[in-house]
């Protein structure tokens, strides 16, 4: 979470140490863990090290192939090869085992309470996501004899979105009851956000409402603290619904940051920095997202303005695809936008909010006008285009 900012607001050497701190500390030890520990190839780490998931996105807004060169590849390649020897097969799938759901326990329908399981749904998003990011790269990597295996590992991960009994996404393999005097966590809709598994950009069926069903239970339960008032903005924001984002940026200050006398955002009485970063991030995720298959990355603007933003701008944001994005609105409305092209690679734009009565833009220089608010054009590298 301290680091889901960093790309979007345009702070992407801000995310260099924790690459290298990966690459050059946890992956050698992450070797001897898996060795030793599961005679395993590759590296693995636990809990308190789980930092692989944010070089894919690095890539994905700066196009640094040197960065992929150097370390992003040798990351993801170490996991594959671990992930590899690491997993079993149950019912035609791959299966992590052993494994858990974060900091939760669940009761089995004998009554035992139990937290050791194989294959929960937070594992089947990251391995979707080690495995998809490692093949979109995979022609790069000097390890090719292990592309046929990713290829055939992501094939057999089995789907995420499997309803529970409540008609939200399930979070173990075996439709277990949680028990919620355990920590309540996201795992089931980490698909959501961070990653972009689910999305209402490209919906898959009912998945986007079983992913609200599942936030919308974990909310009844939480206590919450910094991190987990925080996050549901960004949940929300994906959701494209602006009020409820704001409903948990108002949480946010009203009961974490206020009671404190300063800007930091409190867990039961200590300062944890995940709730002031994390804010930043899901802030963001209301003015612009840009998740979505590499080949069509839509710049989404203002797609969760809630109405007490009436009147605003915001610059220096960043979409994946290498844009820089400044955004103006007026009374609730969009009013124009200004994206600089790093890379030259083609934009998709959406705009969200437009003035009543109107559902088209232009894109000034070009003379292009939208269908239904979007337009798909190139860009030039190093040039920038306004859209009004």
């Amino acid at each position: 979470m301290n680091h889901w900012l960093t790309e979007m607001t345009g702070l992407s050497e801000m995310s260099l140490q924790l690459f290298e701190f990966t690459k050059n500390r946890v992956m050698p030890n992450g070797e001897s863990t898996a060795e030793i520990l599961y005679n395993c190839s590759g590296w693995v780490s636990h809990h308190n090290n789980d930092l692989w998931g944010d070089t894919a996105p690095h890539d994905e807004f700066t196009g640094n192939t040197s960065f992929l060169h150097t370390t992003a590849i040798p990351i993801l390649t170490g996991l594959v090869e671990f992930y590899n020897d690491f997993h079993i097969e149950r019912d035609g799938y791959l299966v992590t085992a052993p494994s858990a759901s974060t900091e939760n326990t669940y009761i089995t329908s004998d009554g035992v309470y139990n937290a050791i399981v194989i294959g929960p749904t937070s594992d089947q998003y990251y391995l979707r996501e080690i495995l998809t990011n490692f093949l979109n790269v995979s022609s790069m990597t000097d390890s090719k004899h292990i592309v046929p295996q990713a290829t055939k590992m992501l094939s057999k991960i089995r789907t995420p979105f499997l309803p529970n009994e409540y008609g939200g996404i399930q979070k173990w393999w075996d439709d277990w009851q949680e028990d919620y005097n355990s920590q309540p966590m996201m795992d089931p809709i980490l698909g959501l956000y961070p990653f972009a598994a689910i999305s209402t950009w490209q919906p898959n069926g009912n998945v986007t409402q079983m992913a609200e069903t599942s936030l919308n239970d974990y909310l009844q339960e939480t206590q919450g603290n910094s991190w987990s008032i925080v996050w549901p903005i960004a949940y929300f924001a994906r959701l494209w619904q602006a009020e409820n984002a704001h409903v948990y940026i108002q949480k946010t200050l009203q009961t974490l940051v206020s009671y404190s006398g300063n800007p930091w955002t409190m867990n039961v009485g200590y300062y944890q920095i995940d709730g002031n970063l994390g804010y930043v991030a899901g802030t963001t995720e209301m003015l612009l997202q840009s998740q979505g298959p590499a080949e069509e990355w839509p710049i989404m603007l203002l797609p969760a303005l809630p109405s007490e933003w009436s009147t605003g701008w915001v610059q220096g944001l960043v979409a994946r695809g290498g844009f820089e994005v400044n955004i103006e609105w007026a009374n609730g409305s969009f009013q124009q936008a200004n994206v600089y092209s790093r890379l030259g690679r083609d934009m998709n734009i959406t705009v969200f909010n437009l003035p009543t009565g109107k559902n088209t833009f232009t894109i000034k220089e070009l003379g292009l006008t939208s269908h239904n608010g979007y337009i798909a054009t190139t860009s030039t590298q190093g040039k920038a285009r306004t859209t009004r």
